[in-house]
């Protein structure tokens, strides 16, 4: 019998993967996801603050895409979201395309997250918690500030120009369980 292209070691790697979703995400998606977590994802966890770190940035990245995402050809937010194990911890991955002028806005606030450190970024999140606001986009930073605060910085984040009014935006989070 030929195996042709299979490959184990990559089949494997499904193993490590806990949730994934791929389409458009919608208020009643993000409550699913956050459902199914509690039935996937905190089980395998005993301490109460990891979860809670776990729950703060599932809803922090699936608010990110419902807010920033731009519909694609389609005319839906289409958008990829991932949680899988790795080395310590969970790995929590976003991607959706973004226009000019939300990747504008991401990243004045992911440069300031990383030239702050945690307590400069708990203390930027309170500012502007309490702040007031003229509309939505007034409350732009908070959700990253509280993602590099959740994972200790530990995130990547990357711009991928499709054309000149669009990019694909992804970010990972790395929350390691101490």
């Amino acid at each position: 019998m030929e195996n042709g292209n299979f490959n184990l070691n990559e089949y494997k790697k499904w193993d490590d993967i806990i949730l994934s979703y791929r389409g458009a995400i919608n208020q009643e998606l993000i409550i699913l996801f956050l459902k199914l977590a509690e039935t996937k994802i905190y089980p395998a966890y005993k301490s109460p603050k990891f979860r809670r770190k776990i729950f703060s940035v599932l809803i922090e990245t699936l608010q990110n895409i419902k807010k920033y995402a731009m519909p694609d050809e389609t005319g839906f937010n289409n958008a990829y979201f991932l949680v899988k194990r790795v080395d310590g911890g969970l790995q929590i991955s976003t991607g959706n395309l973004v226009d000019t002028e939300s990747q504008k806005k991401l990243e004045l606030v992911l440069d300031v997250v990383e030239k702050s450190n945690i307590l400069k970024l708990k203390e930027l999140a309170k500012t502007k918690l309490f702040e007031d606001r003229k509309d939505d986009t007034d409350s732009v930073g908070i959700g990253l500030f509280e993602l590099a605060i959740k994972s200790e910085k530990k995130m990547i984040y990357k711009f991928h120009k499709i054309n000149d009014t669009t990019s694909f935006f992804s970010i990972e989070v790395n929350l390691i369980h101490n």
